[in-house]
């Protein structure tokens, strides 16, 4: 697929940023999505309240060959999405 793929990193950032709940953040960076919160608000999956970060490699997903552009894009959007939610749900 041939695709600005950090253009498309910096606009999934953006628009995951703007529906995540305040204490959590989106930032893009080198082709990767990377979903952090605030230590000392969230339990984490440790219940310590010192969380980490999780990524989704945006880069990878958009190489090799297969379906359609449009489809890849799709595809690669939901499975951002769907891993933000994991990161932050845990």
């Amino acid at each position: 697929m041939n695709v600005d793929v950090d253009k498309l990193t910096r606009m999934l950032a953006g628009r995951l940023a703007a529906i995540v709940p305040v204490g959590f953040h989106v930032k893009a960076a080198d082709g990767m999505l990377w979903y952090s919160a605030d230590d000392g608000r969230f339990p984490g999956q440790s219940g310590t309240y010192q969380v980490g970060r999780s990524g989704t490699d945006v880069r990878a997903s958009c190489e090799g060959s297969g379906p359609a552009a449009g489809d890849s894009l799709a595809g690669v959007a939901a499975m951002a999405l769907d891993r933000s939610y994991d990161g932050f749900v845990g």
